[in-house]
């Protein structure tokens, strides 16, 4: 798998899946975390497990520097439910 990309800019991070595609999580910024919102793989090459290496790549990059974050995407809730490592990193959503 290529490298992680933090994509600032687009507010993503992402790794290139080929010369023309690309799996990426998306995020936006509230309260001094990050909401992550969104992960999207081409349907090309799903089924390959590869929104799972996305989700630890960002995960562990997250807990490296420290970063809180909040989740809405459902695909990311059922993978720290799976991976309770990164349970520590979460911060409760609003109302939960």
């Amino acid at each position: 798998m290529d490298p992680l990309i933090h994509d600032v800019a687009h507010h993503r991070f992402a790794i290139a899946l080929g010369a023309e595609n690309s799996a990426f999580i998306s995020y936006y910024e509230k309260d001094h975390h990050l909401v992550l919102d969104h992960t999207e793989v081409p349907v090309a090459f799903g089924g390959r497990g590869i929104g799972a290496r996305l989700a630890q790549a960002v995960f562990d990059h997250l807990r490296t520097t420290g970063q809180r974050v909040e989740l809405e995407c459902s695909f990311l809730k059922r993978f720290v439910t799976l991976h309770p490592e990164y349970a520590a990193i979460v911060v409760p959503a609003p109302g939960s």
